[in-house]
């Protein structure tokens, strides 16, 4: 068996560094960090601890698959936002800030998830209306601000009419108002 006792000793051999990222204990591989192991494999393994990351912000690790992990800090995240991270998932944590949603959308943010987030911002889904939303979803919950969609004129966007025609909160002056809209009567 190959130990990393033995690969220091022969540095006159060409190792397949990812081959032996894979083999050697992490610990091992971060007291050596600056050989040329293949960090994005590293947070696959048993051992792996999230502090690397932090302690290690520079190697190429795997930001895709470390977004899928809870206990990864949102603040690192957005420290290094430029980094390679599946904002499709991490838009769907909890703890997914409204005020990152504002700074990520031109990230490819679920934004179908965020539809069914129970602390919805209205003022979100109106400052991003060209957005990939669940319309089915708005339509149907029951804060909907109806009279803001009317008033200001979002009414244009995909929202379900059929949905919104059953809202208790629909009123006859908004109907009359918007006579244009296929109503579901």
């Amino acid at each position: 068996i190959i130990t990393l006792e033995f690969c220091l000793k022969h540095k006159e051999i060409k190792w397949d560094w990812r081959t032996l990222s894979w083999y050697l204990l992490i610990e091992d591989i971060i007291k050596y960090k600056d050989y040329p192991w293949d960090f994005s494999i590293l947070n696959n393994k048993k051992d792996f601890d999230i502090k690397y990351i932090y302690q290690y912000p520079g190697k190429n690790w795997n930001w895709k698959e470390l977004s899928k992990k809870p206990e990864l800090d949102l603040e690192f995240v957005c420290k290094y936002k430029d980094n390679t991270w599946d904002w499709y998932h991490l838009s769907k944590r909890s703890d997914f800030t409204w005020k990152m949603v504002k700074m990520f959308n031109e990230k490819c943010l679920n934004w179908n998830f965020l539809s069914q987030r129970p602390d919805l911002e209205w003022e979100i889904v109106f400052d991003y209306m060209n957005k990939s939303w669940d319309w089915n979803y708005l339509s149907f919950r029951k804060d909907i601000p109806l009279k803001k969609i009317f008033s200001d004129k979002l009414y244009k966007y995909k929202w379900n009419y059929e949905i919104i025609s059953k809202n208790p909160k629909l009123t006859k002056e908004i109907i009359m108002d918007n006579l244009n809209i296929k109503w579901d009567w």
